[in-house]
């Protein structure tokens, strides 16, 4: 039940796996007691959510952050106004040295 609700949400098995072990992770290392089995059942849902929400949250920004490199870094080739094209100097060309 944990699995399929962290995996509903992260769209990932593995990510799915390590958010449900982080949660057991959690309530060992808090070593919790809870006075009915339900209620250590929902602390353990709201435990998964959470993480699959973090772990979906930072996915997200790291994907944007990642697109947002590609497109200012992927393409090296430009129109210039003549209309023909150019390659853009970037730092490893520019350091390039002309050998003598």
């Amino acid at each position: 039940m944990l699995l399929r609700i962290a995996f509903r949400i992260t769209n990932s098995a593995e990510a799915a796996e390590d958010v449900v072990h982080d949660a057991f992770g959690k309530l060992v290392e808090k070593a919790m007691v809870f006075p009915t089995r339900n209620d250590a059942k929902y602390w353990l849902i709201r435990v998964v959510k959470n993480g699959a929400i973090n772990y979906a949250k930072r996915k997200g920004r790291e994907t944007r952050a990642y697109e947002k490199w590609w497109r200012s870094e992927a393409s090296p080739i430009e129109d210039t106004e003549a209309g023909s094209l150019s390659i853009k100097e970037t730092g490893t060309e520019a350091g390039i040295q002309p050998s003598v």
